[in-house]
This record gives C-alpha cells, sequence and structure tokens, in this order.
C-alpha cells in the first residue's frame, strides 16, 4: 500500500469532520482577508497536521494488522482431508479443524470439542460490539456423528457424516 494513498484518505476523511471543516475555514478565511499575522493560524495549521498524521499511523496500524490476521492459517476440511488454508480464503460453510485455544476466523457452529474442554468461549465483541463472552455449544446431532476426540480420527467421522447426510 501507498503511503501517499493512505494520507490522502486520511486528509478527506479528516476534512469531513465538524472540527477539520473549522480548521480549514479559518485557515482560508486568514488567507483570504490576507492577514499577515500567524498567531491563529500556526496552531491551526499544527492541529491539523498532528491529527493527520495520528489518523495516518493508526490506519497503517489497522492495516497491518488486518493483513497479518488474513495471513493465518487454519486446517479447513475439503471433502478428503484437512489442509491448510489462509483465514482470508476460508468461506461459509467451510469445516474448520480449531485447536486449543486458536482464534476462530468468523461466526462458527460447532460440531464438537473435545469433553476434557467443557465449554468453548466466543469473544464476538467486533462482530456485535458486546463485549461479553459468549458460550458456544455443539450441535447435538453432530455431536453424536463425531464421536472422536482424536484429530487424525476427525476425517473418517466427517466421511461418514457425509454419507449418512446424503
Amino acid at each position: 500500500f501507498c503511503f501517499l494513498k493512505v494520507t490522502l484518505k486520511v486528509i478527506t476523511s479528516e476534512l469531513k469532520k465538524p472540527t477539520g471543516m473549522v480548521v480549514l475555514f479559518l485557515l482560508a478565511s486568514k488567507v483570504a482577508l490576507g492577514d499577515e499575522s500567524l498567531g491563529v493560524g500556526i496552531p491551526l495549521g499544527l492541529a491539523l497536521l498532528v491529527a493527520l498524521l495520528k489518523n495516518s499511523l493508526e490506519w497503517c496500524i489497522r492495516h497491518i494488522k488486518r493483513k497479518k490476521i488474513s495471513h493465518e492459517v487454519y486446517q479447513v476440511w475439503n471433502g478428503v482431508k484437512f489442509e491448510p488454508k489462509k483465514r482470508k480464503s476460508i468461506k461459509v460453510g467451510d469445516v474448520v479443524l480449531l485447536e486449543h485455544n486458536e482464534k476462530v476466523p468468523a461466526h462458527v457452529l460447532v460440531l464438537r470439542f473435545a469433553p476434557s474442554f467443557c465449554r468453548c468461549f466466543a469473544n464476538e465483541s467486533k462482530v456485535t460490539g458486546v463485549k461479553d463472552f459468549l458460550i458456544k455449544k455443539p450441535v447435538r446431532d453432530t455431536y453424536e456423528f463425531i464421536n472422536t476426540d482424536n484429530a487424525e480420527e476427525v476425517p473418517i467421522a466427517l466421511r461418514n457424516l457425509e454419507l449418512s447426510v446424503k
């Protein structure tokens, strides 16, 4: 990504805000009136510059974090076996094998989890805005079909599940 492109986006978004418009109006009025004193213009210009730099830096940090998150690799069921797939390539309906303390890529429907883990907590605050953890429970029907806790036996259970559904 180009820093100039980011800066232009931030400038336009900053100028759309009421404070940015007021600062721009005051600076433009000082120039239009031919006021030679810089007593008001310099602080206003510096305030606008600091806000632009701060927002540009925040945008760049968010962009880097999103890029890092989208390149995380998960084990996704392809119909025969689990294969590694980047988070950005996971689609709705994909079956994802999650390990202990692994972040969930999106809203998930839990098919089964090991009995040693009596609960699965989901932090959906970035999706819903609610800061509470939600308790995810496995679907009762699939829980009976996938009756193994061994990750190597899950593909066999999933194939059997596909056969029984068809």
